[in-house]
């Protein structure tokens, strides 16, 4: 089956998948159009403060940054998110990271907005209006990261102004998931 015809092309497993789109307009960070691994470990120091992958990680981040669908299974602790953090913060648009943990999704979010990093998130914690609010900065391009719960829906909606969705991942903790995303 070739890849244009699997069912699969726009799901992806707790990693990321790579969506072949436009630009960001989120200032003060590295968007490249084509990011190289070189760049993916200037952001690991830079951005999360250690100086190399663990193992697992630059394979999965390499195959992030060359455009190809990646599943990422590691063991617990193993670093899973950082395989699509760090793509997410060189790559131009939107990463959007689905998760039904409302705890862990609030935790990274916390984690990388204390690093200075632009994320935010989506869930049934968050008045109407937080929702409209963080989904007007997703639209501005003042996030690149962007956490939501699959009961908030698929994929915030775009316009014609918004930032493309570059990135689309999945997060279920310890387990491997696979859904289909809206795109």
């Amino acid at each position: 089956m070739k890849r244009e015809d699997s069912p699969f092309r726009d799901i992806t497993v707790t990693a990321a998948l790579s969506r072949h789109s436009a630009h960001s307009g989120v200032a003060n960070f590295h968007q490249m159009a084509k990011p190289t691994i070189q760049d993916a470990r200037a952001v690991l120091k830079s951005a999360f403060g250690y100086d190399q992958f663990r193992p697992g990680q630059e394979a999965a981040v390499s195959a992030v940054l060359a455009g190809r669908d990646t599943v990422v299974v590691l063991p617990t602790g193993g670093g899973k998110s950082l395989c699509f953090q760090v793509p997410a913060l060189l790559m131009p648009g939107l990463t959007v990271v689905v998760s039904p943990l409302i705890s862990l999704m609030k935790d990274q979010v916390d984690a990388l907005t204390a690093k200075g990093l632009p994320a935010a998130f989506i869930n049934s914690t968050l008045t109407p209006s937080q929702v409209s609010d963080r989904l007007a900065r997703a639209d501005r391009g003042e996030i690149k990261l962007l956490y939501v719960a699959p009961e908030s829906g698929c994929v915030p909606p775009a316009s014609p102004s918004s930032q493309s969705t570059k990135l689309i991942a999945l997060a279920s903790g310890d387990t491997t998931s696979g859904q289909a995303i809206c795109a």
